[in-house]
């Protein structure tokens, strides 16, 4: 990523970049999201993004729109009761990310996010015993 130079013609005016196409192109010259492509390939992600349930606060839309922008949509309200005896209010939602990198990204959130999704939640048990072994 270092070695870039912009291409100019004679007068030193920049020669757009003509984007070929193929399958499975993300960009297209008419028209790129990069805030949806980055919230669909958190962390670089490189595999499919597919949609994802994830449960939240109620009120706690900061962290979820710090990453996915607006590119996220409420599907459904629980209420439930905690271990104080007080009732919760949680909205869930659906993103469409990666699901290889949602892993990780639950898991530095802790309790402030849940996923719903028993293939991710499956994934996350698997590295919380790897690291439970790493810190005996």
């Amino acid at each position: 990523m270092s070695d870039i130079e912009i291409a100019t013609d004679e007068e030193g005016k920049i020669i757009p970049i003509e984007v070929c196409a193929f399958d499975g192109l993300p960009i297209s010259n008419a028209y790129w999201d990069p805030e949806k492509y980055m919230s669909e390939h958190i962390n670089m992600g490189y595999d499919s993004p597919r949609d994802i349930k994830i449960k939240i606060l109620e009120d706690d839309y900061t962290l979820l729109h710090s990453w996915f922008g607006d590119h996220y949509k409420k599907i459904d309200s629980v209420t439930e009761t905690v271990d104080d005896g007080s009732m919760v209010n949680y909205d869930i939602v659906v993103v469409k990310t990666s699901p290889y990198m949602i892993t990780h990204w639950a898991m530095q959130y802790g309790t402030a996010v849940e996923i719903l999704d028993e293939e991710i939640r499956e994934k996350i048990r698997g590295e919380l015993k790897r690291m439970e072994k790493m810190y005996e």
